[in-house]
């Protein structure tokens, strides 16, 4: 279980890095399509696949929220890729 959880965490972050919180709900979808793919392929009971859906969509949401931290703190120092997502008010130049 720990596989999926920083598996789930990776993809969240990297889904916090470049896109909105909407670019989650398609990533828990397939993440749950990818568990019960798992849990069809296995001897385990059900209650095994409902875990692990939840353990999958927890930490695909808090890697989300810790990747969206990072892309927020990568506008405001002023990375170059990152720099034309500042909004006026905040730039630096002016």
């Amino acid at each position: 279980m720990t596989i999926i959880a920083l598996a789930a965490a990776l993809l969240g972050a990297t889904l916090g890095l470049r896109f909105t919180v909407f670019a989650v709900i398609p990533g828990i979808a397939c993440a749950s399509l990818l568990a019960s793919a798992g849990w069809l392929t296995s001897d385990d009971v059900l209650g095994r696949l409902f875990v692990e859906l939840l353990l999958l969509v927890t930490y695909l949401q808090i890697g989300y929220l810790l990747g969206a931290a990072l892309r927020l703190s990568l506008i405001w120092v002023g990375v170059p890729a990152y720099a034309q997502q500042m909004p006026p008010e905040h730039s630096r130049s002016g």
